[in-house]
């Protein structure tokens, strides 16, 4: 997770609240559609297609991002903006509602296309299948996409035709990489694309890249009490900041924490927060139906590099979730530049906290509240840390990463390939 914490500024609105002056809307919305079979009237324009999620009733804490997120932008080119964040921290409620405040400003319509990087294998879109989908959403639904547009070439060159004389607003959710999200973008001027997901698009072209970091202990405490309701949690007014303190501040954990106590009307936030005082057994709480903190960091991991795995399990052994990085080079024997390599990745993975800046020491691990490992063939718990570099690594090291692994010299890294290029991370 990682975290450069943007500055407060002087200027605040509520999210949700009016967006800014958009830009002017384009001449195509003020041309009536022309009358036929199944369109309206002339002198009426068909409503543009809608693609957004559903609002997220509660977002705390959130005001200088949402900002930022629905500031004008110019009208004479496609803008870009890059978000990116921990698993769980609450990327995709953020961008929801920055885009619904945003759609009266786009009148040829509001995309939206998942990814699912971090979903199963048969639920992931390749860039193929979502550019087919977004033909589909401009061209209108009963308008198919000739069976001859098969290469990815034709695909982007339909969809930059078919969007070249439109403003569109496009959302692309759970990317992973900037080769996913260029084939994608529209070609009309004064477009704008919000991308979400948990990597740092090193790679893409972007106006502006913007970091999701875990909410402040007081905001995670309003957005508690505010999901449980206040008539109870005025029951226990100073019980509220133990729970969402093990909730590392992710909205995801503390909208299951809420859950569980909405579905135990005896359990109390003392009772819940004694339950989750135990690192070994803590994320085991953080489990409601489909949703669990376990899995969305366990899909982050499952994601790296067999060699990142190791090294990412390796940072267990830090006797502090800050440290920096001639300790984790002590750890693998490894040299120092290799080792800063491997925090960057770890960085662009949203898997550790963003470094301080150059002359200052330390590292943080993000992963969830609570440290621990995955061994291979082995269901245990995941890791948390935060850095002189902090790291979402686990205290309880698996085997293979005990004293004697981490002592082990590290193999040489082989040369780092295209996805994973891109130099040091900006900060967010």
């Amino acid at each position: 997770m990682l975290l450069g914490r943007l500055g407060r500024g002087s200027d605040r609105r509520e999210p949700g609240g009016p967006a800014p002056e958009a830009a002017e809307p384009s001449p195509r919305a003020a041309e009536p559609p022309a009358a036929g079979r199944g369109e309206p009237p002339l002198g009426r324009r068909a409503p543009a297609r809608n693609d957004l999620p559903g609002d997220a009733a509660c977002l705390v804490g959130r005001e200088e991002e949402f900002s930022l997120l629905t500031a004008r932008v110019s009208p004479e080119g496609v803008s870009v903006v890059a978000v990116d964040g921990t698993a769980g921290v609450g990327k995709t409620a953020l961008v929801a509602r920055a885009a619904r405040a945003l759609a009266d400003a786009y009148p040829d319509g509001c995309l939206y296309v998942d990814l699912h990087t971090h979903g199963a294998a048969h639920e992931r879109v390749g860039p193929q299948r979502a550019l087919r989908r977004l033909l589909r959403a401009v061209r209108g639904g009963g308008d198919e996409i000739p069976d001859d547009l098969d290469e990815m070439a034709e695909l982007v060159a339909a969809w930059r035709t078919a969007t070249s004389a439109l403003r569109l607003l496009l959302v692309v959710d759970d990317a992973d990489s900037a080769a996913q999200v260029r084939p994608l973008l529209p070609a009309g001027p004064g477009s704008r694309v919000l991308v979400a997901g948990r990597r740092r698009l090193l790679g893409l072209d972007a106006d502006l890249r913007l970091t999701v970091e875990p909410l402040e202990p007081d905001d995670a405490v309003v957005l508690l009490r505010d999901l449980i309701g206040r008539s109870r949690a005025d029951r226990e007014p100073e019980e509220a900041a133990e729970p969402a303190r093990r909730c590392g501040g992710l909205s995801l954990a503390l909208r299951i924490a809420s859950a569980r106590l909405q579905n135990r009307p005896s359990w109390t936030l003392a009772f819940l927060a004694g339950r989750m005082s135990d690192d070994v057994r803590s994320l085991g709480e953080l489990r409601a139906g489909d949703r669990s903190v376990e899995a969305a960091f366990r899909m982050s991991y499952d994601q790296l590099t067999p060699e990142l795995q190791r090294e990412f399990r390796a940072l267990g052994l830090a006797p502090t979730a800050r440290f920096d990085a001639l300790t984790l080079a002590a750890m693998l024997g490894a040299p120092g530049e290799e080792v800063e390599e491997v925090l960057e990745d770890l960085v662009d993975a949203s898997l550790l906290q963003q470094p301080p800046p150059p002359g200052v020491t330390g590292c943080t691990i993000s992963y969830g509240p609570t440290r621990g490992a995955w061994p291979p063939g082995r269901r245990r718990r995941p890791p948390t840390v935060r850095p002189s570099w902090t790291s979402m690594s686990p205290r309880a090291a698996p085997p293979e990463t005990g004293p004697r692994a981490a002592s082990r010299p590290m193999p040489a890294r082989p040369a780092r390939p295209p996805s994973r290029a891109g130099g040091r991370p900006r900060p967010g």
